[in-house]
């Protein structure tokens, strides 16, 4: 117990053993490399948490996103708004007007707008159709424009002194590691294999797993294909 208590006194510092002094300073010893193990164990899984309660790194995060459908990325990102406290309802599809998602929180209306780019960036003519969009919805809060990729400066532009938000890529994974569904199994998340949390160097779009139909051996090609041929071994 008390080469317990000794750990975490001393936890960051060196163990100073001593040797040959008797069995009670072997078990203070053993004590404190426990402890040591033990603060050393629950330091990363609190990192872990902090980081939405997964090891996948921004990259990955992305990549996952990325590689979705885009009925798939609404319903996650409906599900990301959900955790952060807002009640939301899908709207996305053939004729939604530009509205993906329609949200409430206490008591004011919200709409978002989700865009699963991989190279292509948003416009000012996407901002252009979304504040259309929300004039016909008489909302009084604010609207999220919501993108896997980045805002071009004209359309940074065009988002000035509207009531629209605009979420890129990296602010989007930072809210998603905030709201913990990272963490959580909702029915939208998906199961991303270890080649679909790859990148293709030739397009960055997320890579999967293919089968050759004349061998039948199974090879790494990238989700665009044909636009992209990229391909490796297993």
């Amino acid at each position: 117990m008390l080469g317990l208590i000794a750990g975490l006194v001393t936890y960051g510092r060196p163990i100073k053993t001593k040797r040959g002094d008797g069995v009670a300073d072997d078990i203070m010893n053993i004590g404190m490399g426990l402890s040591h193990m033990l603060i050393g164990y629950i330091v990363e899984l609190f990192r872990g948490g902090r980081q939405g309660g997964t090891w996948l790194n921004d990259q990955q995060i992305l990549a996952m996103l990325r590689g979705m459908s885009p009925s798939e990325f609404e319903a996650y990102i409906a599900d990301m708004f959900t955790a952060l406290g807002y009640r939301t309802k899908l709207v996305g599809g053939s004729g939604d007007g530009g509205i993906d998602i329609a949200m409430t929180k206490d008591g004011h209306r919200y709409l978002v707008q989700c865009k699963k780019f991989i190279t292509q960036k948003v416009t000012p003519h996407d901002i252009r159709d979304f504040f259309g969009a929300m004039g016909g919805q008489h909302i009084d809060g604010r609207g999220f424009f919501v993108t896997t990729n980045i805002f071009t400066s004209a359309a940074e532009r065009e988002a000035e002194g509207k009531q629209i938000e605009l979420i890129h890529g990296n602010e989007l994974i930072r809210m998603i590691r905030d709201s913990g569904i990272l963490g959580k199994p909702p029915d939208t998340q998906m199961h991303i294999s270890t080649a679909q949390i790859e990148l293709c160097p030739m397009c960055g779009s997320s890579l999967v797993v293919r089968t050759n139909n004349n061998t039948g051996n199974n090879f790494i090609g990238c989700s665009q294909f044909p636009k992209c041929n990229f391909t490796k071994p297993v």
